[in-house]
């Protein structure tokens, strides 16, 4: 059994209907996207949207396929946080005196309802808010 990976794009508004139907098409051509998309609007961008969707297999060859600018997330549903590896590890060192430790507790309510990434090596925090969800046919 394949591991199933989540994935997100940042999307401009107009944009959201083109990556739904690119997502469409590749389970068309068999690749195992799950049923469910989330739309999430970004709270401080009024025109800016992550789109999640979950990928059943193996991510290094799946990657290929995937819409451009797609990139894995892993989500901590109890307070419904998104977040990159990389994000993970400046959240760990903002709470343990600049080193990473992987024992080290997150404090995650604090982030509670946020998209945590990097950028430029800088955490970037981003509110977020159920915009949709969509049932792929």
């Amino acid at each position: 059994m394949y591991k199933v990976t989540l994935f997100a794009n940042f999307v401009r508004g107009e944009e959201i209907d083109a990556l739904i139907e690119e997502l469409t098409r590749l389970v068309a051509d068999d690749i195992d996207v799950k049923n469910k998309v989330f739309v999430l609007e970004n709270l401080r961008d009024e025109n800016q949207y992550i789109v999640t969707f979950n990928v059943a297999g193996d991510s290094g060859m799946i990657r290929d396929h995937l819409p451009e600018g797609s990139i894995p997330v892993h989500r901590k549903r109890e307070v419904n946080v998104l977040y990159s590896i990389n994000a993970l590890n400046e959240i760990i060192k903002a709470h343990n005196d600049g080193q990473v430790d992987p024992t080290k507790s997150i404090p995650w309510e604090h982030y509670k309802n946020t998209f945590l990434v990097t950028r430029s090596g800088e955490l970037n925090s981003i509110p977020t808010k159920l915009y949709k969800v969509v049932e792929l046919e």
